[in-house]
């Protein structure tokens, strides 16, 4: 059975550049908060939102929540897909028109408490996008 609920969704994410494993420099700090969605199809959990850049650009986010992983579109300014699997490797391209980079993602911890009621999901990776390395803590919030 599909059900679908009206949420509000909150991400918060901190992006540090690292050299060897460390940070370097100053994190990056980011906080959205939007109006979504949350489908819950026979156990498989979605989240739809849109963020709104600095720029007025809208990229549309989808978060698909399943057993032993989490799937990650981003259309608009910014389009990409990424898989996370705890301690599993995931290769893709990460394009800001009329740029594409490649890109590494590895899954270092994922944390969930989402249900079809909502819930909490952190993800931290580290990636390597166009040469350059960077950890993400990021923490995502949805709310009936």
């Amino acid at each position: 059975m599909k059900t679908i609920k009206c949420v509000n969704v909150t991400v918060r994410s901190v992006i540090d550049n690292t050299e060897d494993g460390l940070p370097v420099g100053e994190s990056e700090r980011t906080v959205i908060t939007a109006p979504g969605s949350l489908t819950d199809e026979d156990g498989v959990l979605t989240v739809q939102y849109a963020e709104i850049g600095e720029d007025s650009q809208r990229t549309d986010v989808t978060l698909i929540h399943r057993e032993g992983g989490v799937i990650l579109s981003r259309r608009g300014s910014v389009v990409v897909d990424l898989v996370f699997e705890e301690g599993e490797e995931c290769h893709t391209l990460y394009s800001v028109p009329p740029y594409k980079f490649d890109m590494t993602v590895i899954t270092r911890k994922i944390r969930s408490t989402l249900t079809a009621q909502g819930g909490e999901l952190q993800l931290i990776y580290d990636m390597n996008v166009g040469g350059q390395d960077k950890r993400v803590r990021l923490h995502l919030s949805v709310s009936t």
